[in-house]
């Protein structure tokens, strides 16, 4: 598996970077230590996501336009986003005849562990009581780029994303 030679590289980028334990390596620039200079900040990013892509690692992506969703609560827009892009995970892991895990970062609901568990017993849960399971997702879980070096890496390869997402307010995302 590639996923011990991706963790080992990922604790390497750090060790370079001058990064101390319980200090997490994230895409904002706000996150970066007093202790690790704007140009070795940026160097990692680019590192990490290297050995992103020479691991083979995928993202599945869920944009939606503002209006779609500008009627929503907060929470409804996060399950709403959570569920197509499980959806399609689950999807593209039938597709290809794989089996996936799943590791949110903090979920911002009163009870995450509930929520966890319907993915986990009922898959997705449609407001008309159908539920869809995810056979192919045989794990979820919640965890944060100061638990793991994978999570860590998630949120530089979102940020990046988001970064070049926003070109219109990022010219230089181009």
């Amino acid at each position: 598996s590639s996923v011990p030679t991706l963790n080992s590289n990922l604790r390497d980028i750090r060790k370079s970077a001058g990064y101390r334990d319980g200090v997490p390596l994230k895409f904002d620039t706000n996150s970066r230590p007093d202790y690790v200079s704007i140009s070795t900040f940026a160097n990692a990013k680019r590192e990490t996501l290297e050995a992103l892509n020479a691991a083979g690692c995928a993202m599945i992506v869920t944009y939606a336009h503002h209006d779609i969703l500008a009627q929503a609560s907060a929470s409804d827009r996060v399950r709403w986003t959570i569920n197509t892009t499980l959806r399609e995970l689950d999807d593209y892991l039938m597709l290809s005849q794989e089996f996936g895990t799943v590791s949110f970062d903090l979920l911002p609901f009163p009870d995450p562990r509930g929520f966890l568990i319907e993915k986990l017993s009922k898959g997705l849960v449609y407001k008309n009581g159908y539920c869809r399971p995810l056979n192919r997702i045989t794990h979820f879980s919640q965890s944060s780029p100061w638990e793991s070096f994978l999570q860590s890496a998630a949120d530089v390869a979102v940020g990046a994303l988001a970064y070049c997402g926003n070109v219109e307010s990022n010219p230089q995302a181009v």
